[in-house]
């Protein structure tokens, strides 16, 4: 079957950088997510806009307080200690992925 990916847009030049080069491989098979936590601001925007200039699909997914409780079974998971914030982002791209072999990049 044919692969899908989605990118996650965080704001920074690198995750631009990483969506503009994989819609050059694929793009009817791309997607970028943004993860926002409901407020509208510039990165949330920006993503938007950054996905209309590339002319790939988009999502948004909020976080919601009732996804911070998931975070020691998240943590477990993992096998091992981690005090980073992106892995509530992992969780949340793998949420909506599914699985069924999508790549998140």
């Amino acid at each position: 079957g044919r692969t899908s990916a989605s990118v996650l847009l965080t704001g920074s030049k690198a995750s631009a950088a990483m969506a503009a080069g994989a819609r050059d491989l694929s793009p009817q098979a791309l997607e970028t997510v943004f993860i926002s936590d409901g407020v509208a601001g510039q990165a949330r925007d920006e993503a938007y806009g950054l996905a209309r200039q590339l002319g790939v699909r988009h999502r948004e997914v909020t976080c919601h307080p009732a996804d911070m409780e998931k975070l020691p079974d998240i943590v477990w998971a993992l096998d091992e200690p981690v005090a980073n914030p992106s892995v509530l982002m992992l969780y949340l791209m793998g949420r909506i992925t599914g699985n069924d072999g999508h790549l998140l990049l």
